[in-house]
């Protein structure tokens, strides 16, 4: 066993521990007392060994130091859950808003160009000519994109008409292809 796995295991029973003590009705005197019975097992280990006062005492203090910082790490852990919890909520609430406001195919992880591209388009279908204009391409540009199908299925029937969706689709591929190029 590696010695990481060696931490690890020992973490995963502290944590266990802790979860226990918890949701026990330990209190804080009986939580004393057993500290007190580990560290007199410890130190007699120490002194069955051919061992110095000073030793003795120069490890259990090294041990005491090593607990601090554990301790001082285990709660920078807790600490950064804590953040991590509030990071993720807040994205949850943000996608939550997001999507109550937008349609399906607006993608919070589109660029925020896109996005404001979107805010921008107040029909839900246009003419070649306004695409045209929108897109600053020709009409003749437009007409082929059209017909090649870079607006996807999103044309309306029988009016050579291009939806919002379809218009929306393409500007996000164009403006990731054109972003990718630079």
């Amino acid at each position: 066993m590696s010695n990481i796995d060696t931490h690890s295991n020992t973490l995963n029973s502290l944590f266990n521990h802790l979860r226990y003590v918890s949701n026990s009705d330990f209190d804080i005197e009986d939580i004393e007392r057993k500290s007190t019975t580990f560290v007199d097992l410890i130190t007699s280990d120490y002194i069955t060994y051919p061992n110095s006062k000073e030793q003795i005492k120069s490890s259990i203090k090294r041990m005491r130091e090593l607990t601090k910082t554990l301790l001082t790490c285990i709660d920078k852990g807790f600490e950064n859950s804590l953040k991590r919890i509030d990071t993720i909520y807040s994205k949850i609430e943000e996608f939550e808003k997001f999507t109550d406001t937008n349609p399906t195919f607006v993608s919070l992880k589109d660029p925020i160009e896109c996005k404001k591209f979107y805010k921008k388009l107040e029909k839900e279908e246009y003419t070649h000519i306004e695409v045209s204009k929108i897109l600053n391409i020709t009409r003749q540009t437009i007409s082929n994109y059209y017909h090649s199908g870079k607006f996807g299925k999103f044309k309306t029937k029988g009016k050579n008409k291009i939806t919002k969706e379809g218009l929306y689709r393409y500007f996000v591929d164009d403006f990731l292809k054109k972003k990718k190029n630079k």
